[in-house]
């Protein structure tokens, strides 16, 4: 006959603990390497009352992004489910993670000289990538709108100008709802997105050309490559 103490269950020697991980490491990796928080927290800097960073704040929603496309009150949920510091936060932070948190980051992101960010996040991808610039192909898309957006009439806002939403060519053919024009351009070397710009509504794609080239020749620092675009002509 066994003893009780033979009939006891044998003490476990580990526990196991999940966490979850996602593809968070692998765009934490790409983030690192690019500097992108530094960047953000050079043209979005934070005063010493901030519990949560502006560029931090804005890194939560770019991983969002890449993950999980949740809306902006559902951040915090959103980062409880990852594994900790997974977001590029610590855990003190993410208690005071809240929308209006996120929504006033974005403020500053809005007051910001968005053009000087972008320019310098593709340098460093282009730098620490050795992103080849003898070919950009050019190409652009409408993003429709539902409902009036009376507000959205290019007004100034801090002193800024906000992009018109309003009628015009639909390349979704929905001539009837307002709309913004995307424009992006992307290397052939990997298909790397190097420039981007949203515009109102009703711009004509020639008339966005010489912009970007612009850009492009700061970005690749020479004039000698080629620039292919794709164009529908419309009057505005």
């Amino acid at each position: 006959m066994s003893s009780p103490q033979e009939l006891s269950p044998p003490k476990a020697r580990f526990i196991l603990h999940s966490e979850r991980l996602g593809p968070l490491p692998l765009v934490n990796h790409f983030i690192d390497r690019i500097g992108l928080e530094s960047l953000l927290d050079r043209h979005v800097p934070s005063d010493a009352r901030c519990a949560v960073p502006h560029a931090r704040a804005l890194g939560v929603l770019l991983r969002s992004i890449i993950v999980e496309r949740e809306p902006i009150y559902r951040q915090q949920e959103t980062v409880h489910g990852f594994a900790s510091g997974m977001f590029g936060i610590g855990s003190e932070e993410m208690n005071h993670l809240s929308d209006d948190r996120l929504g006033r980051a974005l403020d500053h992101l809005f007051d910001a000289d968005r053009a000087a960010l972008l320019t310098e996040v593709a340098l460093a991808v282009a730098e620490r990538f050795g992103v080849n610039f003898d070919e950009c192909h050019n190409d652009s898309t409408t993003i429709s709108f539902y409902g009036s957006y009376r507000g959205a009439s290019g007004r100034k806002i801090r002193g800024r100008t906000a992009p018109v939403i309003t009628y015009g060519h639909s390349k979704q053919h929905r001539p009837d709802m307002k709309q913004l024009l995307f424009i992006l351009t992307m290397t052939a070397d990997g298909n790397i997105p190097v420039a981007f710009r949203c515009t109102d509504g009703n711009t004509s794609d020639s008339r966005t050309h010489i912009d970007t080239w612009n850009t492009l020749r700061a970005l690749a620092g020479r004039s000698d490559f080629l620039y292919v675009a794709d164009t529908n002509q419309y009057p505005t």
